[in-house]
């Protein structure tokens, strides 16, 4: 499955990744004041606020501070009577727990998965020095996976500024895990948790599925599609309506009705327009308040509209439908943060060996160091210096937008490219 020398690699990525974590930890509190790696549904700060009001017998949704789950709140209540120190090794274990759960991830996909990519991308490849590359980076995926998740400066800045979005990357990552490796029970309840968290990952049911049906495919063990949806749909209401009742019970009545509201309600509403670099912020502060319904509606559905096509049309290839609705989250949702891009670029080089159509990924990479540099320029021009305005910096969440939607697009469409290319040379041969 992996050699002695690639599992020595892996831990020397891994002690890198703690060591800069680590070292970076002594600028804590400036990350935590910015609006690049924090939001209000994924502030530490917030947090303490809502232990704060806990403390003095109010209830943490008092007020306009605190926008998570309880459950959340009480895992911090826990881990904050511990010496300080826990709370930096528990972050930092969170982003080990996310890079390990990718490595599995890769390692089970280029076992089942990859093999049949090969066998019918191969004809693709124009000479002998594009396969061996192919072949290469294929031995060395799951490190390199691995190592674009853990030294990646933007997952390595939220750990930092110890945001809880992490929770949710861990969520999302073991859900991916569990699905490749076809543990539906267990892939459901981690999507559960991602959707208790913030709400959008319960669009990965698709996905979850359709990964289950491929991988039994290859198995030879072909199942019914409707009782997989069914089943998974049955795990997933089971595992979140046990996290709603651990909630109810924890809250009572009244408080559980102020959480669905403090919590989901804002979210689906973005009713704080703090600025991010997601989109809604900026387009909500100037739209008028009688069509705002109607575009909040528009903005939310974008995330979900596509779930069902690019689940039919690209059912050969589950694991990267996971990939770009990821990738869609982490564009369209209200309050989006690096931690999403971190999330959504690690699991992007489990894809380079059938992404030979796409061009211009390099494009994008480069666009993301663009604008990591202007970001926190364009911000300090604006509320520091006073030197700019509110669009130096949305002109750069546009951008955002921009290169991770035309990412998704030349990926989606090399994938369709390669089909159609692929079926071709088979229907010639045969011929």
């Amino acid at each position: 499955e992996h050699t002695g020398g690639m599992k020595a690699a892996g831990v020397a990525v891994i002690l890198v990744g703690v060591v800069v974590r680590l070292f970076m930890f002594q600028f804590s509190e400036h990350f935590q004041s910015s609006y690049e790696v924090v939001t209000p549904v994924s502030s530490i700060r917030r947090v303490k606020e809502g232990l704060h009001l806990l403390e003095l017998g109010k209830s943490p949704y008092d007020g306009n501070m605190y926008h998570q789950p309880p459950l959340v709140l009480s895992l911090f209540y826990n881990l904050f009577q511990l010496p300080d120190y826990a709370t930096i090794l528990f972050f930092i274990g969170l982003d080990v727990i996310a890079a390990m759960a990718l490595y599995h991830t890769a390692l089970v996909y280029r076992r089942k998965v990859v093999p049949v990519d090969l066998k019918f991308g191969t004809p693709l490849l124009n000479n002998a020095n594009m396969l061996d590359y192919v072949n290469g980076f294929v031995n060395n995926m799951p490190l390199v996976a691995m190592a674009s998740y853990i030294l990646n400066p933007m997952a390595i800045l939220s750990c930092v500024a110890m945001s809880p979005s992490l929770l949710n990357n861990v969520a999302i990552f073991l859900t991916l895990l569990f699905s490749v490796t076809s543990n539906i029970g267990l892939a459901c309840f981690f999507c559960s948790i991602a959707t208790y968290l913030t709400m959008y990952p319960i669009a990965l049911l698709a996905p979850i599925v359709i990964t289950y049906q491929y991988v039994k495919k290859l198995e030879g063990k072909q199942k019914n599609i409707i009782v997989t949806s069914l089943v998974v749909i049955i795990c997933f209401l089971v595992s979140l309506c046990g996290l709603f009742y651990s909630s109810y019970i924890q809250l009572g009545h009244e408080q559980f009705l102020v959480f669905l509201t403090k919590v989901y309600k804002f979210t689906l509403f973005c009713d704080d327009l703090q600025p991010n670099i997601g989109l809604f912020w900026y387009f909500f502060t100037e739209v008028f308040i009688d069509g705002r319904d109607l575009f909040v509606f528009s903005f939310q559905f974008h995330i979900f509209v596509y779930v069902i096509p690019l689940s039919i049309v690209l059912m050969d290839h589950p694991v990267f439908v996971y990939w770009v609705l990821v990738g869609l989250m982490s564009t369209f949702k209200s309050y989006p943060t690096i931690s999403d891009l971190a999330l959504y670029l690690s699991i992007f080089p489990m894809f380079l060996h059938k992404l030979q159509e796409m061009q211009y990924a390099w494009l994008s990479m480069v666009g993301f160091l663009f604008i990591s540099v202007l970001c926190p320029l364009f911000w300090r021009a604006w509320i520091i210096s006073g030197s700019g305005n509110a669009n130096f910096y949305y002109v750069l969440t546009l951008l955002i937008a921009f290169i991770n939607s035309r990412m998704l697009i030349e990926a989606v469409s090399a994938i369709r490219k390669r089909k159609f290319l692929t079926k071709q040379l088979l229907q010639e041969k045969d011929n």
